[in-house]
């Protein structure tokens, strides 16, 4: 299974938080590392749960519901922490602009991110825990 779509949303989270002046070292240090971790573990997970039930053919709903949990809990392992990495950068960005038209700005752009936001989880919830 490719995993091409949480590698590429994990690096552009990874570009904002290391453009981030603001945010220690080492917590950017931890949250490549968090998520470096986490999709290689999900990764491997998954294949080995596809290994031990694809050898049955039709593959059984006991995959596609272990698949499911397992899709599951990497959904919150991994947009749980990016929620509230989002409500830091947002609460930060909006302390450091003094005019009172660039906060509408960006209180706007809180609608788009979480459309975006919405997306991604729906993607990834749909590509890896999709059972049918």
């Amino acid at each position: 299974m490719s995993y091409g779509v949480p590698v590429f949303c994990i690096l552009v989270l990874m570009c904002i938080i290391a453009s981030q002046s603001y945010l220690p070292k080492w917590l950017k240090w931890l949250v490549g590392v968090y998520y470096s971790l986490g999709i290689l573990l999900f990764s491997y997970l998954q294949t080995r749960l596809a290994d031990k039930w694809y050898v049955h053919t039709p593959v059984p709903d006991e995959y596609w519901d272990a698949n499911s949990r397992l899709t599951d809990i990497f959904a919150a392992v991994f947009f749980i922490p990016v929620c509230i990495l989002s409500l830091i950068l947002y609460y930060n960005w909006f302390r450091k602009l003094k005019k009172p038209l660039h906060r509408v700005y960006l209180g706007i752009s809180v609608i788009p991110v979480l459309l975006i936001g919405f997306i991604c989880f729906f993607m990834f919830e749909f590509l890896y825990g999709y059972r049918p």
